[in-house]
């Protein structure tokens, strides 16, 4: 039953440890619980490259009131001298021109031309990536209270330590003798 106990401990923290490293956290916890053991996809996940750096702004599509979806990814600063942004934008926020009208539709809102259109769009993009930004802010801020994010902050700033202590974990948990031998050397040099 320890051994079980043990083997279950050690897969949630290989899920923790993925999950800090941008993998799937509940993938490498089955993984390493059903499939493997929890020291050879601790080493797997060890080994494979961390995603978790991999920040990029990318502005996402949004459903409307009306459940439209707004059209268009764009990547980068949002700067109106910029062609691509413009576009974005048009196709975003479904900038056309009504020809009974003769004037620009944004939002149900009417515009003489097409600047003051993409203007337009340009504000409600700025505030819905002021809105995103402080959700961000806020999960962050409720992210680091949480038991499992220490733990992956832990693991991910010490991870020869974590590393090291899962093996002898491991070992233990097995019965090996020179683990115990490691332990007793390790205790003499502390």
């Amino acid at each position: 039953m320890e051994v079980f106990g043990g083997w279950l401990l050690l897969s949630i923290l290989v899920g923790v440890f993925a999950s800090n490293r941008g993998r799937s956290g509940f993938g490498w916890f089955l993984l390493s619980a059903l499939l493997i053991s929890p020291l050879i996809g601790f080493l797997f996940v060890l080994v494979l490259k961390d995603l978790s750096d991999k920040k990029e702004l990318i502005i996402q599509v949004q459903p409307t009131e009306s459940l439209q979806v707004r059209e268009g990814d764009y990547r980068g600063a949002p700067d109106l001298f910029n062609d691509s942004y413009k576009i974005y934008l048009t196709k975003r926020y479904q900038i056309v021109k009504n020809e009974l009208l003769g004037q620009f539709v944004c939002d149900e809102k009417l515009f003489t031309d097409i600047n003051s259109a993409i203007e337009y769009a340009h504000g409600e993009e700025l505030k819905w990536i002021d809105r995103r930004e402080k959700q961000r802010e806020y999960d962050l801020q409720n992210q680091s209270k949480k038991t499992s994010y220490k733990i992956g902050l832990f693991v991910s700033n010490h991870q020869l330590l974590f590393a090291i202590g899962i093996t002898l974990i491991f070992a233990i948990l097995i019965g090996l003798p020179s683990a115990k031998n490691i332990i007793t050397n390790l205790s003499k040099l502390v």
